[in-house]
């Protein structure tokens, strides 16, 4: 899938209303508060209908009353126009003229937006871990979608009931329909987390430079079962050493301990995920290759590659991300009747897919508690990795890749391997102070006006 071109009035500070695209990877250039990250999340939303850092009222123009954001797609299936619409606290999302709910975009376009906050996914709350599987659940399985918004509806309705009339028989209505609704979304919830996980095991490895053994290939449908094979996957080789480009593995080291430890909730069998997959395969790629200061960032030597999905261990010592899903019990009807007292003493539901959690570990140790800045970075650029790859695998096409500020709290090895990222995906928009050593094509964004590369933006 590609984007051909965004329009777009009233996004925060965004002056430009049309905006053309190219497949390749695309710099957008600017300085601090230019508006960079605004061009991305306005791709972002036209591709997903969600706003990824703030709520509608924040993306629309002060002093505005509404805004839109529109796009061009091209995809395996023809062409396609996203158009959404915005208000304070209201959107509306038109699919080729028709409105639609968000997670159906995904039928034609997807975009994974990585950036320097990514590492809030890993040290912030639970909210947040929750609502990144949510979102990645929604655009792979339109089931889960429905089931979630049908949730939420039932779990405000059970909460009022619980803190107004907790002796009410109608409380049973609610509560039954809420476990059947638990239940399936824990259990499609164990399946993703199993994907994800060893999709994000994987890239961990890669990222930090481990090597790794094993040739077995996984992949599962998140609304089915787990297998093993090798039709849906592209098959790397086993050599890491034939396959990675020489990249410089120095791992900055934070010696301070994070202070900051989340509260994880409702204890309950978890999904526990402990398979690793292979390296990616790396295949050439022509670029133009300008020489900027941002090339020092980076390594010289970067190749295209496809990016596999192999079984594999780490060795030599490294540490090895583990991914859970944390408060999801088998039987949400047990664990209701277990909480009878403190429901009705708090007067709210307290256990559920609302109060589940991704525990995040490394070599044993819960990276929320115990991670450096480095390491919550590098677990969360391994989680929209894995993001990536599963929804480049569920749609057949890749998704639209969108880099915020490629270079911050990177070390030269990871900036080496987003933008390797970058250069193996049919459509990549890149943005930072200064572009990267590689890349198609070039736009300059100045207080929110944007042109091509060279040209004085007006």
């Amino acid at each position: 899938m590609l984007l051909t071109s965004l329009s777009q009035l009233n996004y925060r500070n965004l002056q430009t209303s049309h905006v053309r695209f190219a497949e390749g990877v695309t710099a957008v250039v600017g300085a601090n508060a230019a508006g960079k990250s605004n061009v991305l999340e306005a791709i972002y939303l036209s591709c997903t209908g969600e706003v990824p850092s703030s709520t509608i009222a924040e993306s629309i123009t002060i002093g505005q009353t509404g805004g839109s954001v529109q796009a061009q797609i091209e995809h395996a299936e023809g062409k396609s126009q996203v158009q959404i619409g915005l208000s304070p606290g209201h959107k509306v999302i038109r699919l080729d003229g028709q409105v639609v709910r968000a997670f159906e975009l995904a039928k034609v376009t997807s975009a994974v937006l990585i950036t320097p906050e990514d590492a809030n996914l890993v040290h912030g709350s639970p909210s947040g871990r929750r609502a990144y599987l949510d979102s990645l659940l929604s655009r792979v399985s339109p089931r889960y979608a429905v089931l979630l918004k049908e949730y939420g509806r039932v779990l405000e309705q059970r909460n009022a009931l619980l803190k107004h009339q907790p002796s009410s028989a109608t409380l049973e209505v609610w509560s039954s329909r809420f476990i059947e609704l638990g239940d399936e979304i824990n259990a499609l919830r164990r399946r993703a987390v199993g994907r994800i996980g060893s999709l994000a095991t994987a890239r961990y490895a890669d990222i930090i430079g481990t090597d790794v053994i094993g040739t077995d290939v996984m992949s599962a449908d998140i609304d089915g079962a787990a297998s093993t094979g090798s039709n849906d996957v592209s098959a790397g080789s086993n050599d890491i050493n034939t396959n990675i480009i020489n990249l410089n593995k120095t791992k900055a080291h934070v010696e301070n301990v994070v202070d900051h430890v989340d509260v994880l909730v409702n204890a309950g069998t978890s999904a526990r995920v402990q398979t690793q997959l292979n390296a990616p395969h790396n295949q050439d790629v022509h670029t133009r290759q300008d020489t900027h200061t941002a090339s020092q960032l980076v390594s010289p030597q970067l190749t295209q590659e496809k990016f596999t999905t192999s079984q594999t261990q780490p060795s030599n010592g490294h540490k090895r991300l583990n991914v859970e899903l944390l408060g999801a019990p088998e039987s949400l009807a047990e664990a209701l009747a277990d909480s009878y007292a403190k429901e009705r003493a708090r007067g709210v539901t307290v256990v559920g897919p609302h109060r589940d959690d991704l525990e995040l570990t490394l070599a044993g140790h819960s990276v929320q508690a115990y991670g450096s800045r480095g390491e919550a970075r590098t677990t969360a650029l391994a989680l929209r990795i894995a993001e990536y790859e599963l929804l480049r695998d569920k749609h057949g096409e890749a998704p639209i890749l969108l880099l915020d500020d490629f270079s911050a709290e990177l070390d030269m090895s990871r900036r080496d391997y987003l933008l390797r990222l970058a250069l193996s995906t049919p459509q990549a928009i890149v943005s930072g102070t200064e572009a990267p050593p590689h890349y198609q094509h070039q736009l300059k964004i100045t207080a929110g006006k944007i042109c091509d590369a060279g040209e004085t933006c007006g």
